[in-house]
């Protein structure tokens, strides 16, 4: 995502005050004991409003929970601050709310409790610091689980130019959204915010926005959402995923899990009409992902990026029953943008309900590149690298180091370049797809061997050092050293009790 000069320097502050370098402090700091309506040493409720003075470390210490119940609502005007505790809960309506009606640099509030923090459902609870010049900071770390609920969060930049604010939650254990959480400009000419999410496991069942809000002459892009888990990420409600442009060139989405991606909500980073509308970009990376909704990085000009990489656990799109459209397509007379589905320990599926676009609309064609173990694309699957016009056409490629079965519709008409590669073996390929070239490549590394274990029924045990997590005694085979053989089983020879 481009930024203006400006715009990266405001972010890089609230940044700081997100991790917890806060403003200048007033003589006077605001104390546990000045918010608490209710207080021991092993709680504190809130059910009033209460002030907070600027740069503030309102410190509850690691032993008491914080409850924010009805009628209560912390507040910061212009400012920023620091709360620390055991758990923070959020219940019936009770608030934490930062206006800046003044300057963007130093506004917003730092949460850091050892357990969970919990936006609860009841009574529209809510964490916001929505401002007129750009949305504020919000940051929320939890050694334990985060919930978001009630209304939500909202860092929105709410007056024109406004650029939108910065969420980050950082959990030990699970965040889960199930409210919206905006950082999106909503006038003028500005860019969106960013939302960065940071678990073991990530469960997105509202919509994450950081919509920006330009003008064609390319200000207000579309921001930057951040999605890092150690384990899981599942999107399975709201409206998805939502980094666009009222105008100008479309954001960026980012997911990186160690685990599986289930994507069932959109993701849409697509940029406007207009020479500024150039398409954004969507990054998924994980040991396996399934697809099954809407991707949009297109441009009114030219198309964006879509990347799947998987390890072991293979790529599925559009296999889910859902319509599934992959759109990197340019417009008003510029190239295609570039789709890149890549599994690299095993299979990649192309369902009935995929289409795939890197079609010029009025253009060349861009690049869509599909390479896996056992590469599938089945008949109602729809693949384009087009040109608008005779020798402009795109590059579609799809590698199989395994088996490779082809069919539906593939095509990069118009004087693209269409080929299929595969490693041994005999490919099948429908009758209905013309105009390729078909090139073996026995150089292509053997599936068992290159490192990557293909997990799932009828894949590998392992691969080299890939074990998957197991040992000899989580086998069943005592103490020792557990190995793999050349062949990708188990080898048990160092194990005690081969």
């Amino acid at each position: 995502m481009r930024s203006s000069p400006s715009r990266v320097a405001k972010l890089a502050v609230a940044t700081c005050l997100v991790l917890g370098v806060s403003a200048a402090a007033k003589d006077t700091q605001t104390t546990c004991q000045d918010i608490c309506d209710s207080i021991d040493s092993v709680s504190c409720t809130i059910s009033s409003a209460h002030d907070i003075a600027a740069g503030s470390h309102v410190d509850c210490t690691s032993a008491r929970a914080i409850t924010i119940n009805s009628g209560g609502e912390l507040r910061a005007h212009d400012s920023a601050f620091v709360l620390s505790g055991k758990s923070l809960l959020l219940i019936n309506g009770g608030k934490i709310v930062i206006d800046c009606p003044q300057d963007f640099e130093g506004i917003g509030a730092d949460i850091r409790v050892v357990e969970d923090i919990h936006v609860a459902s009841l009574g529209g609870s809510k964490i916001e610091a929505r401002c007129d010049v750009a949305g504020g900071a919000i940051g929320l770390e939890a050694g334990g689980d985060i919930t978001i609920a009630g209304n939500g969060i909202d860092v929105s930049g709410t007056a024109a130019d406004a650029p939108g604010g910065e969420v980050v939650l950082e959990a030990g254990d699970t965040v889960t959204v199930e409210s919206a959480i905006a950082a999106d400009a909503t006038g003028g000419a500005a860019d969106g915010g960013r939302i960065d999410i940071r678990a073991t496991d990530v469960e997105i069942e509202a919509t994450l926005s950081a919509k920006g809000y330009g003008q064609t002459s390319g200000e207000g892009q579309g921001g930057e959402i951040v999605i890092s888990a150690g384990g899981d990420v599942t999107i399975s409600a709201g409206t998805g995923l939502l980094a666009t442009a009222a105008q100008g060139a479309g954001g960026t989405i980012s997911i990186d899990a160690d685990g599986f991606v289930d994507v069932d909500k959109p993701l849409k980073a697509q940029g406007t009409s207009g020479s500024a509308g150039v398409g954004g970009s969507a990054a998924i990376t994980a040991d396996g992902i399934a697809l099954d909704h809407e991707v949009n990085v297109s441009g009114g000009y030219d198309g964006g990026t879509v990347d799947l990489d998987a390890r072991g656990g293979g790529i599925s799109v559009g296999t889910g029953g859902q319509s599934t459209v992959v759109d990197a397509r340019g417009n008003s007379g510029e190239a295609g943008g570039e789709i890149r589905v890549r599994a690299q320990g095993s299979h990649v599926v192309i369902g009935d309900q995929a289409i795939l676009y890197v079609t010029g609309v009025s253009g060349v064609g861009g690049s869509l590149e599909v390479a896996g173990v056992d590469v599938t694309t089945e008949s109602g699957a729809k693949l384009y690298a087009n040109g608008s016009s005779p020798s402009n056409g795109g590059t579609l490629e799809v590698q199989s180091r395994g088996a490779l079965d082809l069919d539906g519709t593939i095509q990069a008409n118009n004087g693209g370049s269409l080929a299929f590669l595969y490693r041994d073996g005999t490919p099948t390929i429908d009758t209905g797809i013309t105009g390729y070239d078909l090139v073996e490549l026995p150089d292509l590394p053997a599936p068992c061997g290159d490192g990557i274990r293909i997990a799932g029924s009828g894949g590998e045990d392992c691969d080299g050092a890939d074990l998957g997590g197991e040992t000899c005694a989580s086998q069943s085979q005592g103490t020792g050293t557990l190995a793999c053989t050349s062949s990708c089983t188990f080898d048990y020879t160092d194990c005690s009790g081969s």
